[in-house]
């Protein structure tokens, strides 16, 4: 029953954080949109402060979900090769 509750916090935790970067990455593309007449441009403090939020993100995905030492291969083509479904 403990693992449940921990799996859903864990679960919640990579919610929040995929939030908040998406939020952060939004944030971002819309700083010079000149369609959005809501206000001034932003300054540069404010996209300091997005960038930060972005590099501590992607920190936290990047501690959490380490990457595979090797990369899985390129398939290889199939040019001149006979390829055929799997029959069942």
């Amino acid at each position: 029953m403990t693992e449940q509750r921990r799996s859903t916090r864990e679960d919640q935790e990579w919610d929040l954080i995929r939030r908040i970067q998406n939020l952060a990455h939004k944030a971002e593309r819309t700083a010079f949109d000149h369609s959005n007449l809501v206000g001034p441009p932003p300054s540069q403090h404010h996209l300091d402060i997005l960038a930060e939020i972005r590099a501590l993100t992607e920190q936290a995905v990047a501690q959490r979900m380490p990457r595979p030492a090797t990369l899985p291969r390129q398939a290889e083509p199939v040019e001149g090769k006979k390829v055929s479904a799997p029959v069942h």
